[in-house]
């Protein structure tokens, strides 16, 4: 068992969150400022220098409905630039009200550290669900 990043993807911030070696905890880590690919991908491959991840969860954003709109098309396309970019294996994650779930998480909890910005939040939150419903399941992790 090893770490698993989250992404949490906009067109202008990217957040970061990292699972712990056994997967157990989750921690929002960082926030990316750009609307770049190139950029994005250069910052995507520090973290994973860093943390080694043996997975990357990627949310889409997904309607209330269910269904995928323009940005979680948008949101598939970065996945698969990442995915041809990197040797590691990705996989999708539904979003939906990650960033509501974010700024009440924010709005509650004061004590959290400066670098954990909605986004990176958000991503945290993405991550979470991802791996709640992979224990629940207890299956082998996939797509959504």
């Amino acid at each position: 068992m090893g770490r698993i990043l989250g992404l949490d993807l906009g067109q202008s911030k990217t957040g970061i969150a990292v699972t712990d070696p056994t997967q157990t905890i989750v921690t929002p880590i960082a926030t990316v400022r750009s609307n770049d690919l190139h950029e994005l991908i250069q910052h995507i491959e520090i973290y994973i220098k860093e943390y080694n991840p043996e997975l990357i969860v990627i949310g889409i954003p997904m309607s209330l409905s269910g269904k995928r709109g323009e940005m979680a098309r948008w949101a598939q396309g970065i996945k698969n630039d990442l995915d041809s970019h990197f040797d590691l294996p990705f996989t999708t994650w539904d979003e939906r009200l990650s960033t509501s779930a974010a700024k009440i998480i924010k709005d509650t909890n004061r004590s959290l550290p400066s670098i954990n910005e909605e986004d990176a939040v958000a991503a945290a939150v993405i991550l979470q669900g991802y791996l709640d419903h992979a224990r629940f399941q207890n299956t082998p992790k996939g797509n959504i």
